[in-house]
């Protein structure tokens, strides 16, 4: 019988810990504002960013995109960036 424990152990999500992200983080800097639309979306998922804006990003198509399309555009300011989530006490 598929119960109420498939997936994730059994754990509850409301139990569960906030752990940081294993996947690697670009970090970049704009100097002028920019729009993305991932290849694999419709026009309305588009994106922008603003210039002087501080940026993150997982996406290697943002990378290949964006950053690779214009680099004189952006400043990549480190190439493994973190996210430290806080951990709440139980």
């Amino acid at each position: 019988m598929a119960g109420k424990n498939s997936g994730g152990g059994g754990a509850s999500r409301k139990n569960a810990r906030r752990e940081p992200s294993l996947t690697g983080l670009l970090e970049c800097a704009a100097q002028q504002g920019f729009c993305y639309c991932p290849n694999n979306a419709s026009s309305a998922a588009e994106q922008t960013g603003l210039g002087g804006g501080r940026f993150l990003t997982s996406a290697q198509d943002f990378a290949n995109q964006v950053l690779v399309g214009a680099p004189q555009q952006f400043h990549i300011r480190d190439v493994a960036a973190k996210i430290g989530w806080p951990v709440r006490a139980q």
